[in-house]
């Protein structure tokens, strides 16, 4: 049931929200990007939505800990490699942003070598599930990884409320006062989490699918 509304909502808030982007959220001022600005609605709800697949696999990663249950192994996995797929879209896009705005594609300032490091230790996740065989002791180191590597959301959400204003570049806190700029992030938001509900959903299942292959296989 989710499964479906998740879907159907991803179907129809992903057009609808880009659309938004494109003809109705207002082009800003030049000083903050001009057009380049309208990648914000892309750029801020991908790390939110990352934030959250991330906090979906430190619920997967304890839960397994705790019953040794296959469907939050698959769960976990799940919400990884889609919270890498919107990690990852921020770290594409925040450059195109910062160009204009900064003059440079990248600066080594608080938040951005926070979500560095918080992507480098999900993409380490992958890389050691990769190498391990399929199993109660890769279910048991990843999920125990998931946990740790957890740490690195409240790091980079804090980031930049933890630094002094003077020692970086990222704003702390958008302004959304020009008209129908709120509405579309929201919408943004809203469309980005149906779609990471869906993937997640879609991939928990072919994992936990394998798994059952893997274990009749082996039996």
């Amino acid at each position: 049931m989710l499964d479906g509304l998740a879907l159907a909502g991803a179907v129809v808030l992903v057009p609808v929200a880009l659309g938004m982007v494109a003809w109705v959220a207002p082009v800003a001022q030049p000083e903050i990007g001009g057009i380049a600005q309208k990648i914000f609605y892309a750029h801020v709800p991908s790390a939110i939505t990352a934030f959250l697949a991330f906090g979906t696999a430190l619920v997967a990663g304890v839960a397994y800990l705790r019953t040794r249950a296959e469907r939050w192994d698959a769960l976990g996995v799940a919400s990884i490699e889609v919270g890498m797929l919107f990690c990852t879209l921020v770290v594409c896009t925040g450059p195109i942003w910062a160009k204009p705005v900064w003059g440079v594609y990248w600066n080594p300032e608080p938040r951005l070598l926070s979500f560095a490091v918080m992507w480098f230790t999900y993409a380490g996740y992958l890389i050691l599930r990769g190498a391990m065989d399929a199993g109660a002791r890769r279910a048991a180191v990843g999920a125990a990884y998931a946990v740790v590597a957890s740490i690195n959301v409240p790091i980079v959400y804090l980031a930049v409320r933890l630094v002094p204003p003077a020692s970086q570049l990222h704003p702390v806190k958008a302004d959304l006062a020009a008209p129908w700029m709120r509405p579309t992030l929201y919408a943004m938001f809203a469309a980005f989490g149906a779609l990471m509900v869906t993937l997640i959903s879609v991939r928990a299942r072919l994992e936990r699918a394998r798994l059952a292959l893997a274990c009749r296989t082996r039996t």
